[in-house]
């Protein structure tokens, strides 16, 4: 492997960690303004989160649009052989379930946003972490995410078996803590939102990955999700209004966007950051290459903003705490990575879809086999390899 490929992989996985820094960050952001400027309410704290990146989505959807216009060539003659065929063309109905991405990324927000000042950031995140793991291993078994489906071994399990036990000493940390300022309630309740975070992330991996297959294009997916989510938690901040007691003019009143630094109000890029990396860095560094440089970079932040009390963190951090994060960031590793006490045709850990692989003129499938000089993951067309046709992978909204 020359030396600019190894410079192009490691700065990759740094902007990863950075993704993943910023999606741990933006969490802390939206819960710090809902305490200063949003009356205290946290689900508020999640829509100002989905207004920015609403906004900042859109921004990158629409240059996407403008630079694949202004890139696209349309020769003045074309003879029949070079009329796109129709499975070219986006296909532009599914499943409603391919459109409920925003559903789990309005959870995801939410519960990252009302569980951080509970048990803390390293409670929620390794918890987080845990729960897409798991959750996501067992959809990889039903849904071949990208044209490559698993199955579970005993390594995987054994490695997710890990994580889980990194979740809960974190949480078992927080509660031995000797400032005394978590409970086993909060602990609890934290990491189970942690928990509930990480389920809808792997639940959105694959509906945003499905959708995108049909309409051909990532940031077209972000922005319809992003979307999606702006729109569930203003209705759910509109029901929370009314139903506080002294109605909504008590509420309104208590808002002060005034009172908050404006550094605040960038939770909402922090997100799109996330999503955007998900989307442009695994083919420069592979899906496990980025995963686990993702996962540091979401535990190395929350247990800084633990230690640093920013952005309601806890203000400790303990041997439990760490230990349990460097747990969850093994096992996570180990999760994403092949059984090296196996051969090779068991250490792949994936199987064909011939429904998907070979049914699908033209479709685009993942090959975890290393091309002869990268190790890097290989995209290839189903019906034609040499076509040099590459969808690219989609990611999901952090």
């Amino acid at each position: 492997m020359s030396s600019h490929s190894v410079l192009v992989q490691a700065t990759a996985a740094l902007l990863a960690a950075f993704a993943g820094a910023a999606a741990t960050t933006a969490a802390g952001l939206d819960g710090a303004l809902a305490r200063e400027s949003l009356a205290g309410v946290g689900i508020y704290g999640a829509f100002a989160d989905f207004v920015g990146a609403v906004v900042a989505s859109g921004i990158i959807a629409g240059l996407v649009a403008l630079w694949q216009r202004a890139n696209k060539q349309q020769p003045a003659e074309a003879s029949a052989a070079e009329v796109p065929s129709s499975d070219d063309e986006p296909q532009q109905s599914g499943p409603l379930w391919q459109y409920c991405g925003g559903v789990c990324g309005a959870i995801y927000v939410s519960c990252a946003v009302l569980g951080s000042p509970l048990g803390g950031f390293s409670v929620l995140f390794a918890a987080a972490v845990a729960g897409q793991l798991v959750v996501g291993a067992i959809l990889d078994c039903f849904f071949a995410v990208g044209g490559a489906q698993s199955r579970i071994d005993t390594w995987k399990i054994g490695a997710l078996a890990v994580t889980v036990l990194g979740a809960i000493l974190s949480a078992v940390g927080a509660l031995l803590s000797d400032d005394g300022t978590i409970t086993a309630a909060n602990a609890a309740i934290g990491a189970v939102l942690g928990l509930v975070a990480g389920t809808a992330v792997a639940l959105q991996t694959v509906a945003n990955t499905r959708l995108a297959e049909r309409l051909n294009s990532s940031a077209t997916v972000t922005f319809f999700s992003i979307s999606l989510g702006f729109v569930i938690t203003l209705i759910v901040c509109i029901i929370v209004t009314f139903a506080t007691e002294g109605g909504a003019a008590a509420t309104v009143e208590q808002i002060d966007a005034s009172r908050s630094s404006p550094a605040l109000w960038l939770g909402g890029i922090g997100s799109v950051c996330a999503v955007s990396a998900g989307a442009t860095l695994p083919p420069f560094v592979g899906v496990a290459g980025f995963s686990v440089a993702l996962v540091a970079g979401q535990l190395a932040t929350s247990l800084g903003l633990d230690a640093g009390g920013v952005l309601g963190g806890s203000g400790s951090v303990d041997a439990w705490r760490i230990v349990g994060a460097v747990i969850v960031f093994v096992g996570a590793a180990c999760a994403q990575t092949s059984n090296p006490f196996a051969g090779n045709a068991a250490a792949s850990g994936v199987q064909s879809d011939p429904k998907r692989d070979g049914g699908i003129p033209g479709h685009d499938v993942i090959d975890f086999a290393p091309a002869s000089d990268s190790s890097d993951i290989v995209l290839a067309s189903a019906s034609s390899p040499a076509s040099g046709k590459n969808q690219g992978p989609v990611a999901a909204e952090p």
